[in-house]
């Protein structure tokens, strides 16, 4: 499946990292290439992450890793995944659908 991420996603994901980056460069590097190796992981297995309870459709999906969920939807007739946002654990999740 190809991976795409939505400008929303990237933002966010460009935020959380300049302000680890300012906390511990190291770990803020180490974030950034698990983020995208579980990311690109989701291309191969789609169904990975967890349903998210809030959401009626089964195909909008969150991966945890750490202290955030990346959100993203599987395209099954576009063979697709598209990365729909990333945010705190401790954040309000957002209305998608």
């Amino acid at each position: 499946m190809k991976v795409i991420w939505t400008s929303n996603a990237i933002n966010r994901f460009n935020s959380i990292t300049k302000k680890m980056v300012l906390f511990s460069p190291d770990k803020s590097s180490k974030f950034v290439d698990e983020v995208f190796m579980r990311v690109e992981g989701l291309a191969i297995f789609p169904d990975k992450g967890r349903k998210i309870y809030s959401s009626e459709n089964e195909n909008i999906r969150e991966l945890i890793y750490k202290s955030h969920r990346i959100v993203y939807l599987i395209n099954r007739l576009e063979n697709s995944i598209t990365v729909l946002t990333i945010l705190h654990t401790s954040q309000k999740f957002p209305e998608i659908d």
